[in-house]
């Protein structure tokens, strides 16, 4: 449906786990706490969020784009089953597009939920999210995301969406719900 994949950078949330961690993750995923520190100015998904994500679909997520950059690239890697991307934002968000698409369609990765800003001007948005993703759910007020190294949370200046892409058709038509106040 979604044809290619691009190469490239890596970036957003999660810590490196051994053996299985406090919320079940096989040994050599990726843990998609916020528990290790990062650098550059970037900031971690709420704990909350990533709880009710693995909550919602009753499974533990890799996250190909982990804090702190990790050895490998998330977008040359080969992804499992369930995937969780708070891809680094700005121009490079098509390419984590791109390489869910891939994923999805060679059958190794069932789905992939991303935590993106709602930026319905952007071609990206358009091209990928409305004309690819399964379920949209909306997040009621700004998303407050922790600075890795401060640990000071901030609200963002944009709103924030979770698009959901899965690897069968079991859905021609978009879901949309509203997941409530971003603070709960």
């Amino acid at each position: 449906r979604f044809p290619g994949t691009h190469p490239s950078r890596g970036g957003g949330t999660g810590s490196m786990t051994e053996g299985i961690g406090p919320t079940g993750h096989m040994e050599g995923l990726i843990s998609i706490r916020p528990e290790i520190a990062a650098s550059h100015g970037d900031y971690l998904t709420p704990s909350f969020l990533l709880q009710r994500i693995e909550d919602r679909w009753k499974m533990p997520f890799f996250d190909p784009c982990p804090w702190p950059r990790p050895e490998w690239d998330g977008l040359k890697i080969a992804w499992p089953e369930a995937v969780f991307i708070n891809p680094p934002y700005g121009k490079g968000v098509s390419e984590w597009f791109e390489k869910a698409i891939h994923e999805l369609s060679n059958g190794k990765t069932e789905i992939a939920v991303f935590l993106l800003h709602a930026r319905t001007d952007t071609k990206w948005f358009h091209e990928y999210v409305i004309g690819g993703a399964q379920e949209l759910h909306f997040i009621r007020g700004r998303v407050k995301f922790e600075h890795p190294l401060t640990h000071k949370a901030n609200s963002s200046p944009f709103p924030s969406i979770i698009a959901v892409f899965y690897s069968d058709s079991r859905n021609n038509n978009l879901k949309t719900s509203s997941w409530g106040k971003a603070d709960e």
